[in-house]
């Protein structure tokens, strides 16, 4: 994990994407660590890049690498997980949320995901993941339609 990259740096982590990287180099940057980024090879998407899907590799220098792992273990520590089942978000404010309260968990639970009735983002999201990869990659991906067409319906259905 920690392999020596050039004289006095070391990789700290290798994350998947360069968002993912960013919040980590955030972190050393408030801890006053200096850190960069390298990021491996990936498609470039019409000359905009990796578009952030490119396995990203964080290096420090050797002498701050106990303090790194500190910074990142406080900051691991310090992170809240809420446990929504414990706060109180008052009361419903319509009749739909007033039913989807009221009922049992399994069964909010169900009418929660078909209070929107379709799944417009899923549509969407398709919409352009096929247009994109047919534009990118040729007609031969038209393969995704019906994969899409599939999760579009397993969402609509709960």
């Amino acid at each position: 994990m920690h392999s020596q990259t050039s004289p006095g740096l070391i990789e700290l982590t290798t994350l998947p994407n360069e968002a993912e990287a960013g919040i980590i180099q955030s972190v050393l940057t408030d801890a006053g660590i200096e850190s960069w980024t390298q990021k491996a090879p990936g498609f470039d998407y019409l000359g905009l890049g990796t578009l952030g899907f490119s396995r990203t590799t964080i290096t420090i220098r050797e002498e701050d690498a106990d303090r790194a792992r500190a910074a990142l273990d406080a900051n691991r520590q310090d992170s809240v997980d809420i446990d929504w089942s414990e706060v109180n978000v008052g009361e419903p404010e319509d009749e739909s949320a007033s039913a989807i309260a009221a009922a049992p968990e399994a069964e909010r639970n169900h009418k929660a995901r078909m209070s929107g009735r379709f799944p417009f983002g899923a549509l969407l999201f398709w919409t352009a993941a096929v247009g994109v990869a047919i534009l990118l990659l040729g007609p031969v991906l038209i393969v995704l339609v019906p994969i899409a067409l599939i999760d579009i319906y397993r969402r609509s259905r709960g």
